[in-house]
């Protein structure tokens, strides 16, 4: 289309125009004569280089191995080099696979061979989905990509949309699954991870003492490796020092939250609380002037201006009776209903009912509880 030929003048002499079609849609999967002939009439260079092919599917198998291992992805710096004469070769689908591994935007694009992928290629296809798809989406595209991949890391996927969608019980049951998937690999990070992911689950729900167990369990396994120093597992210490910091044990809470590097509003948030709770008014003003700063933080923003007013009304004396804290309040529920997953909801919870029942509001105390406590038991 780019070149201005329409579709009777590429396939002349090579097939008839409904077989292109068919090939563009990923209907049927051309003799490689024909999709050479094809390149040909277009002007591009069909690479079918016996030697270069050879070493990129080497270079492919040893790419997934290291995405499935959690390895340097060292493979696709050189597929990388040879992404010219990949592009249009026979390997051209599996290369833009890869490329969507590596988070190009591909997804629309390969969308259209979905009819003729090998179930491996279609596996990591329901991998790419947009994460901008609902979570209920994202788990069907990932229940697919496991049935075809039954990996232990294609199934760990799953679990993380669990964890959005609140689903913790479900996590607890699955992890057993993702473990023996793991330990029959040898694959030692998914099996620490499946360990934290549990840890998360805990953690959401305040239950310390099974959060440290399995958090405990996941880093034990890791230390002494590379992932020890993996950022991801800065989640896991930022999650101990939250439920901490419900729990009042504020010196614990910031001996975790001390631990996380990347500075963020949310850690801004659970430090401010911590200090403001703890009496250290000095050290309350940095971070609610920190939180101040991220606030604006694009589709964040909604959530995070309301989270800052609730942490400032906690500066004032008897604010549990203050109205406008209770005002505050309910739009905090209502925001984190629509944009967070129940853990968020969780973590208030105790200033909610405590907020109620100091303005003599127990009919909404009780409701509110009565509603926490059964999504609690349904989890």
């Amino acid at each position: 289309m780019r070149q201005g030929k329409g579709q009777k003048e590429i396939c002349y002499g090579i097939c008839v125009t409904s077989y292109l079609c068919k090939i563009e849609k990923g209907q049927v999967k051309a003799d490689e004569a024909i999709i050479k002939k094809l390149f040909t009439q277009l002007g591009i260079d069909y690479c079918q280089d016996a030697q270069l092919l050879e070493e990129a599917s080497t270079l492919i198998k040893q790419y997934y191995e290291q995405v499935h291992y959690n390895l340097p992805r060292t493979a696709f710096e050189r597929l990388k080099q040879l992404e010219d004469r990949l592009k249009y070769s026979p390997l051209g689908l599996d290369y833009r696979l890869i490329c969507g591994m590596q988070g190009e935007a591909v997804y629309e694009m390969v969308k259209s061979c979905e009819g003729c992928m090998t179930d491996e290629q279609l596996g990591i296809f329901y991998l790419l989905t947009p994460t901008d798809r609902s979570w209920e989406e994202l788990l069907e595209a990932y229940e697919k990509a496991y049935k075809l991949l039954g990996t232990s890391a294609s199934y760990y996927n799953i679990m993380i949309v669990l964890l959005q969608l609140g689903r913790y019980a479900e996590i607890h049951r699955r992890a057993k699954i993702c473990r023996e998937l793991a330990i029959e690999e040898g694959n030692t990070y998914i099996l620490a991870a499946t360990f934290l992911m549990q840890g998360h689950a805990y953690a959401v729900l305040d239950l310390d003492e099974f959060m440290m167990e399995y958090y405990e369990r996941g880093l034990r396994l890791l230390q002494n490796t590379n992932w020890i120093e993996d950022k991801e597992l800065e989640t896991v210490y930022y999650n101990m020092g939250s439920v901490f910091v419900t729990t009042k044990d504020y010196q614990k809470a910031l001996e975790y939250l001390d631990k996380v590097t990347v500075e963020t509003f949310m850690l801004c948030q659970k430090k401010a609380l911590v200090h403001i709770r703890a009496g250290n008014v000095e050290e309350a003003q940095i971070y609610l002037g920190k939180m101040k700063d991220y606030m604006n933080e694009g589709e964040d923003a909604k959530v995070y201006a309301v989270m800052y007013e609730e942490a400032v009304m906690e500066q004032k004396k008897d604010y549990l009776k203050d109205p406008a804290y209770l005002e505050i309040l309910e739009r905090l529920q209502n925001v984190i209903k629509e944009e967070r997953h129940f853990g968020y909801l969780y973590f208030y919870r105790e200033q909610i009912i405590d907020a109620y029942s100091a303005q003599k509001k127990y009919k909404k105390a009780l409701a509110f509880q009565k509603e926490i406590s059964s999504k609690v038991v349904m989890m």
